[in-house]
């Protein structure tokens, strides 16, 4: 099948069947049920969804995080910062239009008709195509070159067909596409040297949803070692406030309904989109505290309060690794990698994390697709599984199973031969500037002896690795493929007992417990290894000529 892709079709047309083939799974997803579909009395997310647009569309924006009889904390309260409120008012005008009855204040708690269903389906689909598509594009063309490559597809494809994203915006039904695309959008701006744009749209995206602050720590650290790296004081000194006169302005300007009225106001909203009354985890995730829960009662060892203090400690210490690389030599694929290993940090570690949290430090890895292929490839279908129990509950299991199926069909072999091209350290690439000097002839002749040393290993692993036009499968590609399919019949074993065989009594968690432990196992795994990644693989620029040289190939 690839082989057929890649003779009817150039790269260009291959980006345009992922997003015909992005279109198209996102609607037949959308044809299954969704959370909380008839369990009243509180259903679930999409009833939290459609209950946010039906109090954003009648009270004012001041009475959206107010304890009162239209939003109370016994009933779906809005829990996401204020440009969620704004995209409720949105999408609540559009539900009313069509279908009035559906956001009536107070009289439509439980709606759920066949028609009501499409149009709210339909505002998550044109949410991903006017926000995480576009995103998506722009910062694949900035981060491979704009002359579409095999590279540059794959990680369209591995982004915009990402069955983890996929399922949970439009089966299960969120709008994590809106805060996401902000953050791919915002990390393309970067990279593209646009500081201050990018920061703004990444204030954005944490005043959609509150679960972007994973990413806080990657890109405080990028753009801070961007200031650092300027040749003097004043200008080290002007970068730091720029970007934060940015980032004051446009948090000012998202929460200006409350930011206007009281400090009291603001504090009302932080309190109500930070509950940490809800505990360590909801349900069951694929992290160390609630994996490890089975030997260790940290519920019952750690007394509440105190227990989101050790989580908040535990986490920084976890990203401080990342965020040091980052200060000392940013670079666009270290900003990345920062992003995946922020990410997972906070998820691991961090207090209150919900089992969609994965989505977070999986999307770096997709992003970089065309560099990291194998860590995208086995990323994917562990943070599926680690979802499972989630997404059986929302009667899901069909799609769910397909989308697998079909990442592992047709996206891993695609995967294998895009790493069949890729040269440097780790089999990854490198975000040093390596390359642009070769092209720019610049370096000592100790530079150029290595570089020439470069291309003749670079040639005979071409050798090696291909004859005759087609990719030879390696030593290593046999062995993934081997361990896929190992996990795989693994996890079918797994999927076949849930299925047949009841649990014992006292034991009901048995099934959930396995699927999320054998998850927390593989992304336990993935990410040690992206750490190590970010440190071998994201070397320091050796002279100013080299980064600008850098720079501009990546603009």
């Amino acid at each position: 099948m690839c082989n057929a892709r890649k003779q009817l079709l150039n790269p260009a047309q291959q980006e345009q069947l992922v997003l015909l083939a992005a279109l198209l799974l996102r609607l037949l997803v959308g044809l299954w049920p969704y959370s909380g579909a008839g369990h009243p009395p509180k259903f679930g997310d999409y009833e939290a969804q459609r209950h946010w647009m039906e109090v954003a569309i009648h009270l004012p924006p001041s009475e959206w995080y107010a304890e009162s009889e239209f939003m109370n904390s016994s009933y779906w309260p809005l829990d996401y910062p204020p440009l969620s409120g704004y995209q409720s008012f949105i999408h609540g005008k559009w539900l009313q239009a069509f279908e009035p009855g559906a956001v009536a204040l107070l009289r439509s708690h439980g709606y759920e008709t066949a028609s009501s269903k499409l149009l709210m389906r339909l505002t998550v689909l044109a949410s991903d195509l006017l926000i995480s598509f576009p995103a998506a594009l722009v910062c694949v063309h900035i981060l491979y070159g704009r002359e579409a490559s095999s590279s540059r597809v794959f990680a369209l494809a591995a982004t915009l067909l990402n069955p983890a994203a996929l399922i949970i915006d439009h089966g299960h039904f969120q709008y994590n596409c809106i805060s996401l695309g902000l953050t791919i959008a915002a990390a393309a701006a970067i990279i593209g040297q646009a500081h201050v744009v990018g920061s703004v749209l990444f204030c954005l995206a944490l005043s959609h949803k509150q679960m972007t602050l994973y990413y806080a720590p990657a890109f405080f650290a990028h753009l801070l070692g961007n200031c650092l790296q300027r040749p003097t004081a004043a200008g080290k000194v002007g970068g730091v406030l720029k970007l934060g006169t940015a980032v004051i302005l446009a948090f000012a300007v998202a929460w200006y309904p409350w930011t206007s009225d009281s400090p009291q106001a603001v504090v009302q909203v932080l309190r109500r989109i930070f509950p940490l009354r809800r505990g360590l985890y909801e349900d069951y995730v694929a992290n160390f505290w609630c994996a490890t829960s089975v030997a260790i009662k940290w519920k019952q060892l750690v007394h509440d309060a105190a227990m989101a203090p050790l989580c908040a400690a535990i986490t920084l210490a976890a990203a401080v690794p990342s965020m040091a690389q980052q200060i000392l030599a940013p670079s666009p694929k270290g900003l990345l990698l920062a992003m995946a290993n922020s990410g997972f940090a906070f998820f691991m570690f961090s207090y209150q994390v919900h089992e969609k949290s994965v989505l977070l430090p999986l999307l770096p890895v997709t992003l970089l697709a065309g560099y990291l292929p194998t860590a995208c490839l086995w990323f994917v279908p562990a943070a599926m599984v680690s979802m499972y129990p989630l997404l059986k509950r929302d009667g899901l299991s069909l799609p769910y199973a397909a989308l697998l199926l079909l990442w592992c069909g047709t996206v891993w072999p695609w995967g294998l031969e895009v790493r069949c091209g890729l040269k440097g350290p780790l089999g990854h690439g490198s975000c040093s500037g390596e390359k642009a000097d070769s092209k720019s002839g610049g370096g000592s002749m100790q530079q150029q002896q290595q570089q020439q040393q470069q291309q003749q290993l670079a040639k005979a692993e071409g050798k090696r690795g291909f004859e005759k036009g087609r990719p030879q499968r390696s030593a290593l590609d046999r062995l993934q493929t081997l361990g896929l399919l190992g996990v795989a019949c693994g996890l079918s074993g797994l999927h076949l007992a849930q299925a047949t065989l009841q649990p014992p009594g006292h034991l009901p968690w048995l099934y959930d417990r396995a699927f999320i432990t054998a998850s927390f196992v593989g992304l336990s795994a993935l990410a040690c290894s992206l750490q190590v990644a970010q440190w071998v693989v994201c070397r320091p620029f050796t002279s100013s000529t080299t980064q600008q040289a850098f720079r501009e190939k990546m603009l």
